[in-house]
């Protein structure tokens, strides 16, 4: 019941930041106004850029964030993972006039670097859990055949309660449903292993071994000195490489790299989009792992006193 309970929790949590991210509207292909002068992209981009704040603003479990540091990931880790997908659906939503529109590159060339930093710290995560960590997470899933199920009406449920339109709804269910469904149904390992070789091929494309991941992350952070080394300033563009690319919105489309298995039509069905839903559904998960094994253990200590 414990786990149910912290999956249920957490993936509300997530449903919930995505749909208030999307709450006035905006970040959809009708949203863009139109006056004498022509299209309002200043207009639109205030808007998306107060659904990113919605979305950031967002909270998630307490002992969720204590996992996330645990793995040396940032404890806004969800809020920006969804906050990129709604930036890359909004601008890919778009029709090509209005994504060539100047002010609509240098919003999304904004966001590459982001894009790029998350789906790096996401692929070494999963690449890192241990033989001992997969066996845990399946074991956990295969305990309860309906926990996958509990965790997608979590996210999709609270994501269209909280105003998520009814398309992205069933974009975002799509993806989710078959994330789950795999992971309900197959050694986790599979997926995991798949996507982090895909995710991999993507960066060996701009020259990146996997071997570099952590060292890329660490010489392309935000707080790089004015003084910094070469190898650090061209960490930044590389990194933003490899963002636009995952997300469909660089050179070499993912879903060239990733295969014909899934529509590039949105920023869900990317390479970068099917890493966050697999990530953020194994992060839930490993936290649960950690919640209930500690919970357990104060109780042993307590009841031997």
């Amino acid at each position: 019941m414990e786990r149910r309970e912290f999956i249920i929790r957490s993936a509300s949590a997530v449903g919930g930041a995505l749909g208030l991210g999307l709450l006035d509207g905006c970040a959809t292909a009708g949203g863009i106004r139109f006056d004498e002068a022509g299209p309002d992209i200043d207009g639109y981009l205030s808007g998306l850029d107060r659904q990113v704040s919605q979305i950031q603003d967002s909270k998630v479990d307490a002992h969720l964030i204590k996992h996330l540091k645990k793995r040396g990931l940032p404890e806004s880790y969800f809020q920006d993972n969804l906050s990129s997908l709604l930036v890359v659906g909004a601008f890919r939503d778009l029709p090509p006039s209005l994504q060539a529109e100047p002010r609509m590159q240098e919003r999304i060339q904004q966001e590459t670097p982001k894009i790029g930093r998350q789906v790096l710290q996401m692929a070494s995560y999963l690449d890192e859990l241990s033989a001992e960590e997969r066996a845990s997470i399946q074991e956990f899933v295969d305990s309860d055949p309906e926990i996958m199920d509990l965790m997608h009406q979590g996210m999709v449920g609270n994501a269209a309660s909280n105003g998520l339109e009814s398309q992205r709804v069933k974009q975002f269910s799509r993806m989710l449903t078959d994330v789950h469904w795999r992971l309900s149904h197959q050694d986790p390992s599979l997926i995991i292993d798949e996507t982090v070789d895909r995710t991999d091929r993507l960066c060996c494309g701009v020259g990146v071994q996997k071997d570099d991941w952590r060292t890329l992350l660490q010489d392309a952070r935000d707080d790089l000195p004015p003084d910094a080394a070469s190898s650090q300033l061209e960490a930044a563009p590389t990194v933003a490489l490899i963002g636009g690319m995952v997300m469909g919105i660089g050179v070499g489309m993912a879903a060239v790299a990733y295969g014909a298995a899934y529509s590039p039509d949105t920023a869900f069905f990317t390479v970068g989009g099917i890493l966050a839903m697999v990530g953020l559904s194994l992060l839930i998960i490993a936290a649960a792992l950690d919640y209930v094994k500690k919970k357990r253990d104060r109780c042993n200590r307590q009841s031997k006193k």
